[in-house]
């Protein structure tokens, strides 16, 4: 079926419904669709799904037009870019519909994609993905500038090049969840988020000093901060120091995937004196650790009065019984 005929059985549906509607609940005279109000309009556009959505866009301007500045139906369309899509930007962009949310996956095209995207009204954005192997440079941080609704932010795998001479922050003041790999955590230095309440630092490559200086310098201003988590590169920054890392927040849920990391006594000292601080605690989690230090494990059972998840996966646990007679 060609687009244009989609789009009439579309219209045709809509109508059906609105009228269906007015004559059986409303009013006993004719009425067309033209004679709703947008509210009511978007009322039935929300029950719509997302490939419906589409061809209802293509309909009329007036239709578009609704349905691309509209929160209740644009949360539905997601726009996503790859190296198969990238030729359709300019197409998608003469719709200028206010995406909510914006995935990237790319090869070696992010410069064209962020060429494109800045032809799009980006301020709506609440959702931005990026994924891709290329290394790119300051212009995402400058693309971030333009979200200032962002909510979720994830980066995840590429390596950026910040070599940016002014310094800068972006302020992300309604960013809620960051989810970032480990070699990028030099971007943090120029993110700023009050709101902030989880983040997500993973990756398999081992981060450089500014990474991982990045990493503790952002925690730190972090004081909404409820769930972290963490590999064991990013655990080897937060607790490989001699001196302590004092943070702000208080964590709710902590999660560590360590593997086969094995504990130095100046790392097992510094995360026994990091959990005695989070007495918050409800949930935390952590595996495959070879030796984790028995004071660990006291502080656990003494100090985190209000842990109600405890999920622990190692090869040695402690036999004594005064370490599990306050479990209930």
């Amino acid at each position: 079926m060609s687009v244009s005929s989609t789009s009439v059985v579309v219209k045709m549906f809509l109508r059906n419904v609105v009228n269906f509607v007015v004559n059986k609940l409303l009013i006993r005279r004719e009425t067309t669709f033209e004679d709703m109000s947008n509210e009511i309009v978007l009322l039935i556009f929300s029950f719509l799904n997302a490939d419906t959505l589409k061809n209802a866009c293509l309909v009329c301007p007036k239709w578009n037009e609704l349905i691309g500045s509209s929160a209740s139906t644009m949360n539905k369309l997601k726009l996503k870019l790859d190296p198969w899509t990238v030729d359709k930007l300019e197409e998608l962009a003469v719709f200028n519909r206010h995406y909510n949310s914006v995935d990237i996956f790319y090869g070696n095209i992010f410069d064209k994609i962020v060429d494109a995207l800045n032809r799009f009204n980006v301020a709506q954005v609440r959702t931005f993905k990026i994924f891709g192997p290329q290394t790119v440079g300051v212009e995402i941080i400058k693309l971030l500038s333009l979200m200032p609704m962002l909510e979720i932010l994830v980066f995840e795998p590429f390596k950026i090049d910040l070599s940016i001479e002014e310094f800068f922050k972006v302020n992300l003041p309604e960013l809620k969840s960051l989810e970032i790999d480990s070699v990028n955590c030099d971007t943090l230095r120029f993110i700023s988020a009050e709101k902030l309440s989880r983040i997500f630092i993973h990756g398999y490559r081992i981060p450089n000093t500014q990474d991982n200086k990045s990493i503790i310098d952002f925690l730190t201003q972090s004081e909404q901060l409820k769930r972290l988590d963490v590999n064991y590169h990013s655990f080897a920054a937060l607790f490989g120091f001699e001196i302590p890392v004092n943070f702000n927040f208080q964590l709710t849920e902590f999660k560590l995937d360590l593997y086969q990391t094995f504990l130095t006594p100046a790392m097992g000292e510094n995360f026994k004196k990091f959990l005695q601080s989070q007495s918050k605690l409800e949930s935390l989690v952590f595996n495959l650790v070879e030796n984790i230090p028995q004071q660990i494990f006291i502080t656990i059972f003494n100090d985190l009065r209000n842990l109600k998840q405890l999920d622990v996966q190692v090869s040695d646990l402690p036999v004594e019984l005064r370490f599990y007679e306050k479990i209930n």
